[in-house]
């Protein structure tokens, strides 16, 4: 009935969007003086009261979120009454809180999601520091960093609790997600990282396989590392997005953290306790007397109190050789009549004890995975076999172990002597790789100097572009058309500085493959002395019965090179193995930068024997294909066409913001690949992740997030 009645036109609606704000203002005023009214009372009852109440503000986010019915999303409605709360806190009396700084740092990010942006921060520049402020009484709070999910526990705060009389008056969990950030927001511009030194350990893979000759410097904090990019255009920073938007920088790509699910929890300092609220868990610090089972009979009470210890951590005393110091969480709060007879009992067992404070915990990182859509986690963004390794692989390393004191073969004679088998070659025409892009980089190191050129495509492999400025010399770009290499371009492109030439078939980001005669053409033109680079890693799942032959101009004694890989079809991504054939000369100039021992002996062994397994194969082809026609279909039915494919992944046009679509769909767990614009790369998943995938993205496209 209420529909019915609702205005028709726009100009009514929005008469009754200003009737509902114009009440959203008078009952938020109404609410505010319920509010002061509320610290008025609690300064009558005691002056030294905090204010802040965490436990009421959980009830009441609770509350309302089970209240919620939609459309209004229930995650709004936490940022909405977090900023409500903190606008009313400040009218009952100001609030400082001091943090880890300098602004725009995770610690401020997780300062703001607890205390809102009507609080006045206090940025201070080490952990003492923080303490400082709120012992002095010149803050209210302080937040510090305990523990991340990738780096472990932050040994500093724990130490500072050793001589300071703060109390632990709550928690934050804050996702944690690593922006690469630059003025000019592109990634060639690059030539030195700047972060701090945790925010370059949990970026490491990413960093490795995408700037690998770039310098990292470690620096105090990762917002002081976005603030260095203002005055240096060839430097970039590991910082948050709230960092970039600070300091004026570009994103040159979002989330590039190893971990996807990376969070750190914070701990809230203050001189008062938190209030009991039914919810609670208490941190105990405490060190033990120096016997056999010391440590049992110390924790024992808890157990037959029916404590659950959800925490212990060990640190050495700094005071006494071999003394630690313990830090203990239990579930309950102090004043709760077993959690008190425990420590009671805990503490006469105890050299030293001290109750570092009972309050609200933060929610688990998986209760917050779920809130973030993260409960299961698909991975459709690196191309990876989801069929898993080839079983004779993984039959092959059964006892390996044995053996990893020993050096590997560093000719991987078998191997080598395999794939020269397998393709009819010479075992001195095959190199191998820790992963086909080592034999990339190997290429450049030997055959570029300063002032070299090397031809690629504009929308292809990074590796190529990064490889070849690593050694100073000069990429030749040469644009796609319709979304596959321009082979006659980039003949036209060529110069007497002109020493390789790259082509990925099938193309790596888009699918698309070039023919037999088109390939012909090329290598008739192109000049001997240019060696033509078939990067192959996909050559494995191609459908196309016009697919080149480029084996053959090996044979032929050509300047050419063939690069493909264990990492693919076969599923030993994790092992790092591909191979290269080319003719016995340029195999032998790469040997002698090659590094010894770059093939280990376990991606040796799994590689041999994936080689021989054809089951595996066929049935990973199989998988594949009915995956693509599964994956293309899905696509049309939502007014999306993607480019054909003879690879395992789809490029495809989002038709809104690609990054938007990929931070949506990584908020519900399915990780793909933001290339750029609206453009995002799916890989080919088994058939319940297609569909996870396509109802994902169904969603995202009709307004969900």
């Amino acid at each position: 009935e209420a529909r019915l009645s609702m205005p028709k036109d726009m100009s009514e609606y929005r008469k009754e969007i200003d009737r509902i704000d114009d009440e959203i203002i008078r009952l938020l005023n109404e609410r505010s003086k319920s509010a002061i009214e509320i610290g008025r009372i609690k300064k009558e009852k005691n002056a030294d009261a905090n204010l802040h109440t965490a436990g009421r503000e959980a009830e009441i986010i609770e509350r309302l979120t089970k209240l919620n019915s939609g459309p209004f999303p229930s995650e709004a409605i936490r940022s909405v009454y977090r900023e409500i709360m903190s606008a009313s806190l400040s009218l009952e009396a100001p609030q400082k809180v001091a943090y880890l700084g300098p602004r725009a740092t995770f610690t401020h990010m997780a300062c703001m999601q607890k205390f809102g942006s009507s609080v006045q921060y206090v940025p201070v520049y080490s952990i003492k520091e923080v303490f400082s402020e709120v012992e002095r009484g010149r803050a209210n709070f302080g937040v510090v960093p305990i523990e991340n999910t990738t780096e472990g526990v932050v040994n500093h705060t724990l130490d500072m609790f050793i001589d300071s009389n703060l109390l632990i008056y709550g928690e934050i969990l804050q996702e944690v997600s690593h922006h690469l950030l630059s003025k000019s927001g592109l990634i060639e511009d690059v030539k030195k990282i700047n972060s701090h030194p945790h925010a370059l350990a949990q970026c490491r893979n990413w960093l490795e396989t995408n700037l690998p000759h770039v310098s990292a410097v470690e620096v105090a904090s990762t917002a002081r590392a976005a603030e260095l990019c203002i005055d240096e255009p060839a430097s970039a920073a590991i910082a948050s997005e709230l960092a970039g938007q600070l300091y004026g920088l570009k994103v040159i790509k979002a989330r590039i953290e190893d971990n996807l699910n990376n969070f750190t929890r914070f701990l809230i300092l203050s001189q008062k306790p938190s209030e009991r609220t039914g919810k609670d868990k208490t941190s105990l610090m405490l060190s033990v007397k120096d016997k056999v089972g010391a440590l049992y009979d110390l924790l024992r009470p808890f157990a037959s109190h029916g404590l659950n210890m959800t925490k212990i951590e060990s640190r050495p005393s700094q005071r006494k050789a071999w003394e630690y110091i313990f830090f203990v969480d239990v579930e309950g709060h102090r004043s709760e009549e077993r959690v008190n007879r425990a420590i009671e009992e805990v503490k006469s067992r105890c050299l030293f004890m001290k109750i570092l404070g009972s309050y609200v915990p933060g929610k688990p990182i998986d209760e917050l995975q779920r809130e973030l859509g993260l409960t299961r986690v698909i991975k459709l963004a690196s191309n990876e076999n989801p069929l898993g390794p080839s079983p004779k692989a993984l039959a092959a390393l059964t006892g390996a172990q044995d053996m990893l004191h020993r050096y590997p073969d560093g000719g991987a004679y078998q191997l080598r002597q395999a794939l020269a088998d397998r393709w009819k070659v010479g075992r001195d025409q095959v190199i191998l790789g820790n992963g086909s892009d080592e034999i990339l980089g190997l290429l450049a190191r030997t055959f570029l100097t300063p002032g070299d050129e090397a031809i690629m495509a504009d929308h292809t492999f990074v590796i190529y572009k990064m490889e070849v400025t690593a050694v100073h010399a000069k990429p030749v770009v040469v644009p796609l058309a319709n979304w596959t290499h321009d082979l006659e371009s980039m003949v036209r492109a060529v110069t007497p500085r002109t020493r390789l030439l790259f082509l990925c078939n099938p193309n790596n980001p888009t699918g698309t493959m070039v023919s037999a005669d088109a390939v012909d053409r090329l290598m008739a033109n192109v000049p001997d002395d240019v060696i033509v680079v078939f990067d192959e890693a996909y050559f494995e799942y191609v459908r196309n019965p016009q697919f080149p032959d480029v084996m053959a101009y090996v044979k032929q004694g050509r300047n050419a090179i063939v690069l493909r890989t264990f990492s693919k079809i076969y599923g030993l991504a994790g092992l790092r193995i591909g191979y290269g054939i080319s003719t016995t000369e340029v195999i032998d100039f790469l040997n002698r930068v090659r590094p010894p021992f770059n093939a280990n002996s376990l991606a040796q062994k799994a590689a041999l024997a994936a080689l021989g397994d054809d089951e595996h194969v066929a049935k990973s082809r199989a998988v594949n294909e009915a995956g693509m026609a599964q994956m293309e279909q899905g696509l049309r039915a939502l007014g999306m066409a993607s480019i054909p494919s003879e690879a395992n992944f789809l490029y495809f046009h989002a038709k809104q913001d690609g990054r938007r679509v990929f931070d949506a769909l990584l908020r519900k767990g399915i990780i793909v690949r933001h290339i750029e614009g609206a453009m995002i790369r799916v890989t080919i998943g088994q058939p319940d992740e297609n569909v996870a995938f396509l109802q994902a993205l169904k969603n995202v496209l009709d307004g969900g997030r």
